[in-house]
């Protein structure tokens, strides 16, 4: 296994900042980040910290001046066993929009309801689409048996919660082209 030290990752400036964090997260497929020895005090962690930060955001780059308008999308596609599923999709910045499912119950419609975030671990490309059952790890395998699904995301709609399931960065519909899994 590659070892990859935290301070060894670059950021080139012409890269935009979604192609970035994909590269960083294609370069860190089967690598683990080695980390410097544990601080000796409580300062000494402090001062460790605010490197990382720093470190973080200078890998970051700048922060766009103003957030762009979401500018929300949204289609009824079908119903998954007697649950509403929505396509939404929205903008993160300019040119990037981020797909999503959201699943609304029937008993949903008639009151004010808990809404939950589920968020797909790595997949074979599936992101979303796993965690509301309409595959398996990746997007031409059939769902999960119901012993071994991953699709929480259903589940907790079937318990009357909505729930929005969207794809990370570098998965699902996010998979810069070029890119495999």
């Amino acid at each position: 296994m590659k070892h990859v030290a935290i301070g060894d990752i670059g950021r080139p400036d012409n890269l935009a900042r979604r192609h970035f964090l994909g590269a960083c997260a294609a370069a860190g497929a089967g690598t683990t980040l080695t980390s410097a020895p544990a601080a000796g005090s409580d300062a000494d962690w402090e001062e460790r910290r605010r490197g990382y930060r720093e470190r973080w955001l200078e890998l970051l780059g700048p922060f766009p001046e103003e957030a762009p308008p979401l500018d929300v999308k949204m289609e009824r596609v079908r119903d998954i066993q007697g649950i509403e599923c929505h396509y939404v999709t929205y903008q993160t910045e300019p040119g990037e929009r981020v797909p999503g499912y959201l699943l609304i119950p029937e008993n949903a419609r008639s009151r004010p309801s808990p809404t939950l975030l589920c968020i797909h671990s790595t997949t074979g490309g599936a992101g979303k689409r796993r965690i509301v059952g309409l595959s398996g790890s990746a997007p031409e395998d059939p769902p999960d048996e119901p012993a071994t699904s991953r699709a929480y995301g259903l589940e907790l709609a079937r318990w009357g919660y909505i729930t929005f399931s969207f794809d990370l960065i570098c998965d699902g519909e996010r998979i810069p082209e070029g890119l495999t899994r």
